[in-house]
């Protein structure tokens, strides 16, 4: 009789862990895919707009500095007064997912809640009723591993953490809205070892360190001039 009762116990036991293993398939091959989409929408991005038309005359480093009017979003300090969050349910399903919080009864932030488990994984930061940062928690694991920066509504930088140890390791900036160059720590030591530039949203050069051993050995396609003696270390 003791063995019957054992026997049925490990069977049961048995069904709970490959229903268990099962429905943890279903959430890595479906439902993380789908929830993790549904943030990188969520994200501002950037918009692409037309090239300006430049005049012969007009230096690239004068376009630049009109594009760069604006306080630098780095040095933006969150306010500091009477705080009050405002709780809304979106979807109109019976749940909290988005949290709006103010300041002296001016927008300050707000977190977004997209895998309806009741903690946002994104947070816009507002400063004059604009964006200037965002903080996204992609993989839902709890940690923000992406930021972002803007000026006057236009994407300045993006950073991440590719590893999840805290440290940064690739980064990619924007001129006028579009992604110009990025910047990578292959190999998370530390040091620059791979920088790729864009024209219109395109790849059109890059330049490597294989051997992660501070000198590039392979380039693609031709390096802007200025970016000749990229720093290694950031």
């Amino acid at each position: 009789m003791k063995k019957e009762i054992l026997l049925k116990l490990c069977l049961v036991i048995l069904a709970c862990l490959a229903l268990g293993y099962c429905l943890f398939r279903v959430y890595t091959w479906k439902l993380k895919p789908a929830i993790e989409k549904q943030i990188e929408e969520e994200i501002p991005s950037p918009v692409r707009r037309p090239e300006p038309v430049v005049k012969e005359e007009e230096k690239p480093i004068e376009k630049l500095l009109q594009l760069e009017e604006g306080p630098d979003p780095e040095k933006i300090q969150y306010p500091v007064g009477v705080e009050r969050t405002e709780e809304l349910d979106q979807d109109n399903d019976g749940k909290i997912d988005l949290w709006v919080c103010y300041v002296d009864e001016v927008k300050a932030k707000e977190g977004v809640d997209r895998d309806q488990d009741d903690k946002p994984e994104i947070w816009r930061f507002f400063h004059n009723n604009q964006v200037y940062k965002t903080e996204v928690d992609k993989d839902l694991d709890g940690k923000i591993d992406v930021r972002g920066y803007y000026r006057n509504g236009d994407i300045l930088r993006q950073e991440a953490d590719l590893n999840k140890d805290g440290k940064l390791d690739a980064w990619a900036y924007f001129e006028g809205g579009q992604k110009v160059r990025q910047e990578m720590d292959k190999n998370f030591d530390g040091k620059l070892d791979a920088w790729f530039y864009y024209v219109n949203w395109q790849l059109t050069a890059g330049k490597i360190d294989e051997d992660f051993d501070g000198k590039v050995d392979r380039i693609i396609g031709e390096i802007p001039n200025e970016e000749s003696d990229t720093p290694k270390t950031r």
